[in-house]
């Protein structure tokens, strides 16, 4: 679990959950993983790899910890959320820092699609309209309220220049599918 260390730290979207739940491939979404707060086992490691630094900070932005859950489920391994292991994050970010960060959550997601999609796993192509529905869903109520739906714009053009730098960077050439290798 991930909590504010201030006020001013506010984390959007955080889950918060009673008991120990497990995760699972249904509803995944690189939006919900918070993944500076993981213990992996050796064993997991082993069976999956490590780290994609192609989808980290810096890189697209901050998506290897979902890539790796999703490498995780895929393999059908267990993963869980324990709310009683909590980590305290400050970031002291700005409003318009936060804004950049997320839109680079954004283009991590693009990227995280545009890798399992090369690796043929079609059913990134669901979470794919999931994420965008969602996008969408958000516009139309700004737009209802007279407001402009710039934020889901930027976050639209943030996932598909994710996606464009990830097929620039692997080619379009498939490949094996990350929970397949070894």
């Amino acid at each position: 679990r991930v909590e504010p260390l201030t006020p001013a730290d506010g984390i959007g979207g955080t889950k918060h959950f009673s008991r120990r739940t497990t995760v699972s491939l249904a509803g995944f979404s690189t939006g919900r993983i918070a993944g500076c707060n993981m213990a992996i086992r050796r064993s997991a490691i082993a069976r999956v790899g490590w780290f994609d630094v192609d989808l980290g900070a810096g890189a697209l932005g901050g998506t290897e910890d979902a890539d790796y859950l999703y490498r995780v489920l895929r393999r059908r391994l267990k993963a869980l959320l324990a709310p009683k292991v909590v980590v305290y994050h400050g970031h002291g970010r700005t409003a318009e820092q936060l804004r950049r960060t997320e839109r680079a959550y954004y283009r991590g997601s693009g990227g995280f699609y545009a890798k399992h999609l090369l690796a043929g796993d079609r059913s990134v192509a669901r979470r794919i309209y999931w994420d965008l529905r969602g996008l969408a869903g958000e516009a139309w109520q700004r737009a209802r309220l007279g407001q402009l739906p710039i934020e889901q714009a930027a976050a639209v053009w943030a996932m598909l220049s994710g996606a464009v730098v990830m097929v620039c960077r692997r080619g379009l050439r498939p490949r094996a599918h990350p929970a397949a290798e070894r």
